[in-house]
């Protein structure tokens, strides 16, 4: 049998990239947030950026070392000289140096850290952000069935970050499962009613309409832009602003799309920011057109600072608005409802600020960052005090050795179908 027992919980969280989105945000709020008195906590990332920086600044460990996403996005391809059993290595190498109790690995695009955790007998917490089932950007190297099977066998604790999140999965042991959502603190921003006027030149009139996310497929900015334009022949004083990182490809869409249809002075593309919350705070009303989304930070910071939010029907949004009681929810690709949606709001003031109010009190009660906090470590705390059985040591221990067996060639193949099939398509559109 294999026993922790230490007075102070070190933790290793696993972060698949150091920059500024929302699974790293959570991951960074977790670790500067922990309480440091029961648990010493240490981050590892592929290479050093924005989040790795922040968390050193914070007095957080940082540690560096490769990582691959076996789950992957089309542009994303293998480490060039780098298998998985040497990052492996590596990582278990750092576990056993530090002491680490529980390895804590951030989405399931990444598995060196659950592999480590199997040949080091570490506890492992899986952290899920991602519904792979019919995933529109991301592709598995192995059948999604043995993924999920992989993501049991090699956890402890598997956390979803919402009940949309929890469903794709069909564990033996369902006492491993457990949905913890997101958290963000309170507000604490002064009322700058005139922030993002001023960053886009706009009257005092206007109504300003605010997305927030990657400029990709996923997000649907394509569904924003038209219901920009939808909303802009109504000749009401509405503006749409965009704030996010984006492709070479999507902002050349997303600007030739305003251009085309003569919305320079209604739709505006920000790019990525660092003020998320503040923009919110001065805009009207948050809209969200993805056509995934697992949880979303952004509509819980917009319910933080009590604004109205339309979203699309697309997962975990219907956990965290409360139809036509916080903000209204539609169907996916439904510009011409999220149009009419926003044009009535325009005209309520009252609901708007009554639905806002509706919003920040559900935030209060569900998605604070110290319920947030506070679940996570008490799992933490329940998981050290528990012993892992010698049957589930050889299972896992089984498990990591036959990925390691098979995983380049897996790699490799998936890579090489995944260029085929892009480059194919690029060649049917010229």
């Amino acid at each position: 049998m294999y026993n922790m027992k230490h007075d102070n919980i070190k933790i290793l969280l696993v972060s698949h990239s150091p920059f500024l989105n929302g699974a790293e945000i959570a991951l960074y709020n977790l670790a500067t947030n922990l309480d440091k008195d029961k648990f010493e906590v240490h981050m590892v990332f592929p290479f050093d950026g924005p989040i790795a920086a922040m968390a050193k600044k914070a007095g957080i460990f940082c540690h560096f070392s490769p990582m691959e996403r076996w789950i992957r996005f089309v542009s994303e391809r293998p480490i060039v000289n780098s298998e998985l059993s040497q990052r492996v290595d590596k990582l278990c190498s750092l576990i056993k140096e530090l002491g680490i109790d529980i390895v804590h690995s951030n989405t399931s695009v990444i598995i060196e850290g659950a592999i480590a955790a199997a040949l080091t007998n570490t506890q492992h917490v899986w952290h899920i952000h991602e519904f792979l089932k019919q995933h529109p950007e991301l592709r598995l190297i192995f059948p999604i069935e043995y993924v999920y099977n992989v993501i049991e066998q090699l956890s402890d604790k598997v956390v979803s970050v919402s009940d949309f999140v929890k469903s794709q999965f069909e564990f033996r042991d369902k006492r491993k499962l457990v949905t913890v959502y997101n958290g963000i603190e309170e507000s604490h921003v002064l009322k700058q009613n005139n922030y993002i006027r001023e960053h886009c030149n706009l009257n005092e009139s206007d109504l300003i309409v605010i997305a927030v996310g990657l400029l990709s497929r996923t997000k649907g900015f394509t569904t924003f832009l038209e219901t920009a334009n939808l909303t802009a022949k109504a000749e009401r004083n509405i503006k749409f602003v965009w704030v996010g990182g984006n492709g070479s490809n999507s902002i050349k869409m997303f600007r030739r799309f305003v251009k085309k249809n003569k919305l320079e002075n209604s739709v505006f593309y920000l790019g990525h920011r660092m003020d998320v919350r503040q923009l919110i705070e001065s805009s009207d009303i948050l809209i969200c057109t993805s056509i995934l989304e697992t949880f979303s930070l952004t509509i819980v910071e917009a319910m933080s600072v009590k604004k109205p939010v339309i979203s699309t029907n697309c997962g975990g949004p219907a956990e965290t608005i409360l139809d036509n009681h916080t903000g209204y929810l539609i169907p996916i690709d439904d510009s011409s409802k999220m149009s009419e949606l926003i044009l009535e709001l325009s005209e309520n003031k009252l609901k708007r600020e009554c639905m806002g109010k509706n919003g920040y009190k559900q935030f209060m009660e569900r998605f604070t960052l110290d319920k947030y906090v506070t679940s996570i470590g008490h799992l933490y705390s329940e998981l050290s005090g528990q012993s892992i059985d010698n049957d589930a040591l050889r299972s896992r221990y089984l498990t990591a050795e036959s990925i390691l067996q098979v995983y380049e060639r897996a790699s490799i193949k998936n890579w090489s179908e995944m260029k085929e099939s892009f480059f194919s398509k690029i060649l049917n559109r010229m």
